[in-house]
């Protein structure tokens, strides 16, 4: 079966080390490109992107389908710390995610959850996601996300 075809109900979700976010660069890399299909990204990205990642600034999460003899990558979550300079308020923005197989609804609650736990120690008052795709929509409404402010974009 191919990985995009399963049905994941056990996952294990965790933020990788440092040294893990060397050795798999090329994969976490090619994950995040997923992730961003379709937005326009500027001159050396990938170099500030590395440098972000591996300092700590940007962090990485795996998910792994543990229902099998050896653990599977399903997926990657990319989040930062941020605080508004105005309000002084910090959130934890979710901005990449790729997933290549679907996960049952308590494997993504599971992943969420632990998300919250990691905002809420480092002292974050909420989480900030924006997504295009109806169903991550739908799945963060599922676990008690609402809609915020609704941004416009306009290229030039």
């Amino acid at each position: 079966m191919a990985i995009k075809d399963m049905m994941v109900k056990d996952v294990t979700f965790q933020r990788l080390a440092p040294l893990a976010v060397t050795k798999y660069w090329s994969l976490i890399q090619q994950c995040l490109m997923d992730s961003l299909s379709g937005q326009k990204a500027a001159a050396g990205y990938r170099e500030r992107l590395m440098e972000a990642v591996q300092s700590g600034k940007i962090q990485v999460w795996s998910a792994l389908a543990t229902g099998t003899d050896t653990p599977i990558l399903i997926g990657m979550v990319f989040t930062q710390r941020m605080t508004d300079p105005m309000l002084g308020t910090s959130e934890l923005l979710i901005y990449g995610l790729s997933l290549r197989a679907q996960m049952a609804p308590e494997g993504y609650a599971h992943c969420l959850y632990v998300l919250e736990d990691y905002a809420k120690k480092n002292g974050c008052q909420s989480m900030r996601a924006q997504t295009a795709v109806r169903g991550v929509q739908r799945l963060l409404e599922s676990n008690g996300w609402t809609a915020g402010a609704v941004p416009l974009v306009k290229e030039i």
